[in-house]
């Protein structure tokens, strides 16, 4: 039972303030290790190596922020389950995870290789499992004419991530939530994809 998973990830950058602040407090440390205003040199020098691990961490952050989440590939995985009907096999089953369209810009050149890349697979079904969000909705509107053209003959369905209650939008009161929600599922129902919350649905194949 070929299964084609096509993983997307992406990596939301950090508040801008917050990695000021943390470079500017490495930054007092780091001079007053290197000026010798130290306990002594074996505490300075695990001082220093600390100091690197923690750069190395902000890298990787970073290179995730400017690479990674762009860096899309396709992991194929092959299910055998004797539980799985002998009318279900060869089912190929194309899974998109973790979009966070919110962090892309609208003129994006890159997500829409993300894309092209999805209706390659030629899936027979698309499920798409969750944080396509951010935290709001009209992230969505800006990818409403690649998410349509996405092609199923066995159907297209989405569950719900928790980024998609947007409740990281503090902003929001719970009837803006809620109409955040409404909107969601109208986006999901033009694109063709139904949402499965609290509901299953079952695939009939070879009989």
């Amino acid at each position: 039972w070929p299964v084609a998973s096509a993983l997307l990830f992406s990596a939301a950058a950090p508040h801008p303030c917050d990695m000021g602040a943390a470079l500017a407090h490495l930054h007092r440390l780091f001079r007053r290790a290197t000026t010798g205003a130290w306990p002594s040199a074996p505490l300075k020098g695990l001082f220093l190596l600390s100091c690197l691990l923690a750069l190395a961490g902000i890298a990787t952050v970073v290179e995730g922020i400017l690479r990674g989440k762009t860096d899309y590939r396709v992991e194929d995985f092959v299910m055998e389950s004797p539980r799985v009907p002998k009318g279900l096999d060869g089912l190929r089953i194309v899974q998109i995870s973790d979009l966070h369209l919110g962090s892309f810009r609208p003129d994006d050149r890159h997500l829409p290789r993300a894309f092209e890349m999805i209706a390659g697979l030629q899936g027979d079904m698309i499920v798409l499992t969750g944080d396509i969000l951010n935290d709001n909705s009209a992230e969505m509107l800006p990818w409403m004419d690649y998410l349509p053209a996405l092609h199923a003959p066995s159907g297209k369905y989405a569950v719900i991530g928790n980024h998609d209650y947007c409740e990281y939008d503090h902003s929001l009161t719970p009837a803006q939530r809620e109409a955040q929600m409404d909107s969601l599922h109208s986006y999901y129902r033009r694109a063709g994809f139904q949402v499965l919350d609290n509901a299953h649905v079952p695939i009939v194949r070879g009989g």
